[in-house]
């Protein structure tokens, strides 16, 4: 609709020992990092876990950006304006990964659409993002899942398949 390419920044999120779920942090496909002090200092984690972790999490993003883009390089992000689109975000932490990819390739201008996530975290986004565009931002905020009324994950398969089809 927006007549522009449509393409992917990929992220994976570092749970904390003990606690997948829980995000102490995330990485990106560029090694691009953020890291949830609080939840870092709340948790069981060590710089050595971190750092391990973090190591195997970026391969891991490396990987499905190889797999999702082939031989193909990414666009050229620079000097243009991005916009990122999740289903919906709770810590925010990939999508703070991802964010920092695209400061750190110099974008102009980064745009976060988000259908929910809960007020401290879309306001938090907003020191990251140029501008963020969130339809709803509950106080009684569970999880993203609970706005959906299906709530399946997307397959790599299918994904692609949508990046086919835009190209």
């Amino acid at each position: 609709m927006l007549d522009v390419p449509l393409d992917i920044v990929v992220a994976s999120k570092i749970g904390a020992p003990g606690n997948p779920e829980l995000a102490i942090g995330a990485v990106a496909s560029d090694g691009s990092v953020w890291r949830n002090e609080d939840a870092f200092r709340g948790t069981r984690s060590t710089e050595e876990y971190f750092e391990q972790e973090r190591e195997r999490e970026a391969e891991n993003a490396r990987q499905k950006a190889e797999r999702y883009r082939g031989e193909a390089a990414g666009p050229d992000l620079t000097g243009k304006t991005v916009a990122v689109v999740d289903d919906g975000v709770a810590t925010g932490s990939t999508v703070r990964a991802c964010l920092q990819t695209l400061r750190e390739i110099d974008a102009d201008r980064i745009v976060l659409a988000v259908p929910v996530g809960p007020p401290d975290t879309i306001h938090e986004l907003q020191e990251l993002a140029d501008e963020v565009v969130c339809l709803e931002t509950p106080s009684s905020f569970m999880g993203v899942g609970q706005f959906y009324e299906r709530f399946d994950q997307v397959s790599d398969e299918e994904a692609m398949a949508y990046l086919e089809s835009s190209s």
